[in-house]
């Protein structure tokens, strides 16, 4: 499958309720105001990416667009006409509003120094548990001191 990497930072089913004719007014960093429609609004190249796989990959992406943001698309027409959700709905909005929160630059930020600092040291000790008898964790300078 091929790897996606125009990742969206507000889910395509939200900005397409804004959407007058499939198309939503964007605002440049520049400031400049321009229409696109919302499968090209809010993307960022690779930004659900990090170092530490072999290469870049979309499986967070995947995972917001199969888990997060389907069940929530269902859920809008009920939503906008004013239906109260049922419990499991309200579990769907609940992930929703959740990854909603960490789909900001500033989280992004957080999330890759993680993937920077953790990654190896979590590499490490998962090759150590597989092959303890061919890896010394514990000549790593783990850069902690």
């Amino acid at each position: 499958m091929a790897r996606g990497k125009r990742h969206h930072t507000v889910t395509r089913a939200l900005v397409g309720g804004f959407a007058l004719a499939n198309k939503v007014t964007a605002r440049s960093r520049s400031g400049r105001e321009f229409l696109t429609s919302p499968v090209n609004a809010t993307i960022v190249s690779d930004f659900y990416s990090f170092k530490g796989g072999a290469c870049p990959d979309d499986a967070v992406e995947r995972w917001l667009a199969a888990d997060v943001e389907s069940p929530f698309a269902q859920l809008l027409p009920a939503l906008r006409s004013e239906e109260n959700p049922s419990p499991l709905d309200r579990a769907v909005i609940v992930r929703f509003i959740a990854t909603a929160v960490v789909r900001t630059r500033t989280a992004r930020a957080y999330l890759s120094q993680i993937d920077t600092h953790i990654s190896p040291m979590v590499v490490l000790q998962t090759i150590a548990a597989w092959a303890p008898d061919r890896v010394d964790v514990t000549v790593f300078d783990y850069g902690t001191r």
